[in-house]
């Protein structure tokens, strides 16, 4: 059996490993799941997570020199899996293609897009949105990592010169020419 003191390094250095904050914090997600469920008399706000997306209650205590941790969550992903929203939708769907096996690849890549040949607007935005909302989805209702890939496509062609830009003469010069 190992001391609070070992527990505690290994703890850091597992922790130190990582690249950053996301793999901490879906390293604590799958450690968590591991830990026994609490008893009804410890749902209580003294041992309640603030500050978590979900509900999370923890609770430790010394047994015979080392450390016993216990937890219980309402889950996130137990939400997601019921939830009624688009993104989780969508999110389900693509879960499903990987319930036999994982990707070869070893992620699931997302990707979106844009034209560049005006001004942002809410389309350009809503585009890397949606994608972006479905790929935080798959990540809460599945342990498969997601990457992003984002492309501008830079031959599309300036259509128009917006109204609302200096130099306007200059632009229409680069009409139907791709950026």
């Amino acid at each position: 059996m190992t001391s609070i003191e070992e527990r505690q390094k290994n703890l850091l250095d597992f922790f130190s490993s990582m690249k950053n904050w996301e793999e901490r914090y879906k390293a604590i997600i799958d450690k968590g799941k591991g830990l026994p469920k609490l008893s009804e008399e410890l749902y209580d706000d003294q041992f309640l997570v603030k500050g978590c997306q979900s509900r999370v209650w923890l609770h430790a205590q010394i047994e015979e020199g080392c450390s016993k941790r216990m937890r219980d969550m309402t889950s996130l992903r137990e939400a997601a899996e019921t939830s009624k929203a688009w993104p989780f939708e969508e999110a389900r769907k693509l879960v499903k293609r990987y319930v036999k096996k994982a990707p070869e690849k070893g992620y699931v890549l997302f990707e979106t897009g844009y034209g560049p040949s005006g001004l942002p607007h809410i389309g350009t935005f809503g585009e890397v949105a949606r994608t972006t909302m479905v790929r935080r989805a798959f990540e809460t209702l599945s342990d498969i990592p997601t990457r992003l890939l984002c492309f501008s496509d830079d031959m599309d062609g300036l259509r128009k010169v917006p109204g609302n830009v200096p130099n306007q003469d200059e632009l229409a010069k680069d009409l139907n020419l791709p950026l």
